[in-house]
């Protein structure tokens, strides 16, 4: 037995414990990556579109279902469409509080509460508007997109995050 067949093994050796603490790393919780989707930015020329969640129902305006979240307790809301980002215009304009705005452009939408309510407007979140969506607004900290997918009218960015 040689020098050379000692390096050998020594290297055999060296390699399966490094492949066995790459095997452990990877299997641990604190390793695995979770992914997280965030709605597609539009640009800044895109054009948007804001919506208004105003309280009561009167008839000239669409109804939705909100649901206070302090109180669980169901309101009847409507939705003002009204071309200003400013919502004390629109509130103004509509004459009744606002409670949420809905910023729309080809490819998605978000949503700001002004009050703590939810607002399902539609069957799911990706062919109607809801307030919060399940996605978030913005790119995770710390992430990397991995691919853009098509939910209903919604573009979703796929992040992968470690």
């Amino acid at each position: 037995m040689g020098i050379d067949d000692v390096l050998v093994g020594a290297f055999v050796i060296v390699a399966i414990a490094v492949t066995l603490s790459l095997a452990a790393m990877a299997s641990s919780s604190s390793f695995a990556a979770r992914y997280e989707v965030a709605v597609l930015e539009p640009s800044a020329d895109a054009p948007r579109k804001y919506v208004y969640v105003v309280e009561g129902d009167p008839p000239h305006l669409q109804g939705a279902d909100c649901v206070d979240t302090a109180s669980r307790r169901s309101l009847r809301c409507s939705l003002f469409i009204y071309p200003t980002a400013d919502p004390r215009v629109a509130e103004s304009a509509a004459g009744r509080r606002v409670l949420a705005r809905f910023v729309l452009w080809p490819g998605g939408y978000k949503c700001e509460r002004y009050e703590r309510i939810e607002v399902r407007f539609g069957p799911d979140p990706y062919t109607g508007l809801w307030c919060p969506t399940p996605w978030r607004s913005e790119a995770p900290p710390g992430c990397a997109p991995q691919g853009v997918q098509s939910a209903g009218r919604v573009l979703l960015v796929k992040f992968v995050c470690r």
